[in-house]
């Protein structure tokens, strides 16, 4: 289940100072860091000219983290999505308030699954080799990424510019999305007869869920929660990640 209450936000702000701070005791950074994060940047904070991008694992062997969150898609996905939310303004207006509205809760979330699936089974190589370059090879061209291992008192640094898709699309592999869940794929690379997965995965979904795009959730202080649909680039495998972009490692106390 994905959290719309903010508290993953706020434990990712402890988690960035926190491994600032480890930084600075390993020698890592200046003390002139400068924390930037928000939405406006991609860095986490910055250090004498390089910018870093924290990831927080209790363990590399488990879960998963987000390269990006995004509510730009392809062109070619618009007039699906328009259509999409077309259809659910229409089961908006059957909402009753202060109901349940269970039926119209299940119908959205059928229409959203498969309009999902049909966007992902549309994307092709292009759309996909497009998506990469301008959500994860332009904006890291130098960017740091740092992963701390909490259980292990692990920190893993490596440059974006290692990580395996990147290495790829540069040396002519094609990406491609495989698998037929409604609402995610894997990402494999191919050159002639050689397939390599990436550990990268294409999500769809909704950043605060059917209920709010039907007008049915509210935040703390009673407001009406909005939802947008999103692309998500999930890296899978982090473990073999670090392997494989020749992550530096480094013990903290």
């Amino acid at each position: 289940m994905f959290r719309t209450d903010g508290s993953t936000h706020y434990s990712g702000v402890l988690n960035e100072l926190e491994t600032i701070r480890v930084m600075q005791q390993l020698n890592l950074l200046s003390e002139e860091t400068t924390r930037l994060g928000g939405t406006r940047h991609k860095a986490d904070w910055e250090d004498r000219g390089v910018s870093y991008s924290a990831k927080h694992k209790s363990c590399l062997s488990k879960g998963s983290f987000d390269w990006i969150n995004t509510t730009r898609l392809g062109q070619s996905d618009t007039d699906k999505v328009k259509n999409f939310l077309r259809n659910v303004h229409e089961l908006s207006c059957k909402v009753v308030p202060d109901k349940a509205n269970t039926a119209v809760v299940k119908t959205a979330r059928r229409l959203f699954s498969d309009t999902s699936r049909e966007l992902l089974d549309e994307w092709t190589s292009d759309n996909l080799s497009d998506f990469l370059s301008e959500h994860l090879v332009g904006p890291n061209r130098s960017m740091q990424c740092v992963i701390t291992e909490s259980s292990k008192r692990k920190l893993y640094i490596f440059p974006v510019s290692n990580h395996p898709a990147v290495r790829m699309l540069k040396q002519g592999y094609t990406p491609k999305l495989s698998g037929t869940a409604k609402g995610s794929r894997k990402i494999t690379f191919c050159k002639g007869s050689d397939e390599v997965e990436s550990g990268l995965r294409l999500r769809l979904t909704l950043n605060n869920g059917v209920k709010a795009l039907l007008g049915l959730a509210t935040d703390k202080d009673g407001r009406k929660k909005h939802s947008s649909l999103v692309a998500k680039l999930q890296q899978d495998n982090i473990k073999q990640l670090v392997e494989t972009s020749d992550a530096e490692v480094y013990d903290y106390a």
